[in-house]
């Protein structure tokens, strides 16, 4: 899986940064400019419209702003509280961006591995496999400054949680989530997946179509698998937590032509992060812990994003938009991996092994605002 997601992230960034140098990202969707397709007098009059946010029409030649606010050429932020595009003509672009929306992601089943085998044939009982997630949704905002020179410093947090649980009766005695037993044991699972990311990006637009971005990108990835036996006797709980932190770089190129009510943009982003690693198994009888296998390791991961995006501009100050995200995490441990490592020997997750990979993808959509 590596080598694949590798290279696909190796196209795209090369496929953005060697097109003409031209335009804007998911989240800007007003960044270039509005000399749109229909323009009605809704959208062209601030006066006319209901659904404004707090700011001046949205005006990029600035020889237009004489006619919206009656001010001298390039004069923008005099005039309609604009800043320069940074572009070398004198083209206005709003302050400020933000985006309310979510994302809908799956995350990808768990790789094959035994977990609660027959003891002491090593028959499976419950694989890694037969945890099967369903698409979960979950919070993206992001919020964003542009300033003079086309300078744009830009915030990004999204986050999902994934679960999905198993159950079964052991056909004989078994061996797995820590202890061993009889057959005819009930058996309770539940796998749990928290994503949290968190970003902060600088980017720079370097004409009508492409942006350029580099930053510092914040992800922890916490990783759980557990078993109940017999309804609470006994319990085993596998459980990482990866905190990935790091600088990335990428790239955002417009699809459509900017200026158009319709949009569509692809944006690319890769980096090499440092990753904290701890966890391992713990064990319980009822609710009393009764010892545990625990380690820490740092390694060096790695995180690529595509994402698609489509838009269409509703007002000068509002946008929807609808897209595909693709998101993969290299060098990481996983608590499926962890469990069935160590089905015959607990002992050995005291060492941490951190070269599973995981990977999501699904939608997004939100409600962009410029002012």
């Amino acid at each position: 899986m590596t080598g694949k997601w590798y290279l696909v992230g190796a196209v795209v960034l090369g496929f953005l940064a060697g097109r003409e140098a031209e335009a804007a990202t998911s989240l800007e969707v007003a960044l270039a400019d509005v000399v749109w397709d229909e323009p009605t007098a809704s959208l062209d009059d601030d006066s006319n419209s209901a659904v404004l946010l707090a700011g001046d029409t949205y005006a990029t030649d600035a020889s237009s702003l004489i006619s919206c606010c009656s001010c001298e050429e390039s004069a923008c932020d005099d005039c309609c509280g604009a800043v320069d595009c940074g572009l070398g003509v004198n083209y206005c672009c709003p302050k400020w961006y933000a985006t309310i929306g979510a994302v809908i992601l799956d995350r990808e089943t768990p790789t094959a591995g035994t977990i609660i085998a027959a003891n002491p044939a090593l028959t499976p009982f419950s694989s890694a496999q037969d945890f099967d997630f369903d698409w979960e949704g979950g919070p993206e905002v992001a919020l964003a400054r542009r300033f003079d020179n086309g300078y744009i410093v830009e915030g990004r947090y999204f986050g999902v949680d994934h679960t999905a649980d198993v159950a079964f009766i052991t056909p004989g005695n078994f061996i797995g989530a820590g202890f061993t037993g009889p057959g005819g044991a009930s058996f309770t699972g539940r796998y749990l997946t928290k994503l949290d990311n968190a970003e902060i990006n600088v980017r720079k637009q370097v004409g009508d179509r492409l942006t350029l971005l580099t930053g510092f990108r914040w992800l922890e990835l916490q990783d759980e698998v557990d078993y109940t036996i017999n309804a609470g006797v006994a319990r085993g709980n596998y459980a990482y937590d990866n905190r990935l932190y790091g600088g990335q770089v990428g790239g955002n190129f417009a699809i459509i032509e900017p200026g158009r009510r319709l949009m569509a943009n692809i944006e690319s982003k890769a980096g090499i992060f440092g990753n904290e690693v701890d966890g391992g198994i713990r064990e319980f009888s009822g609710i009393n812990p009764i010892g545990s296998f625990l380690g820490s390791d740092t390694t060096t991961s790695f995180v690529g994003e595509i994402n698609l995006t489509t838009g269409y501009r509703l007002t000068n100050h509002i946008a929807v938009r609808g897209g595909y995200q693709l998101l993969w995490i290299e060098n990481v441990a996983l608590a499926s991996d962890a469990a069935s490592r160590s089905l015959t020997n607990p002992s050995l997750l005291t060492t941490v092994s951190d070269d599973a990979g995981l990977f999501y993808h699904g939608a997004t959509c939100g409600i962009d605002f410029v002012w």
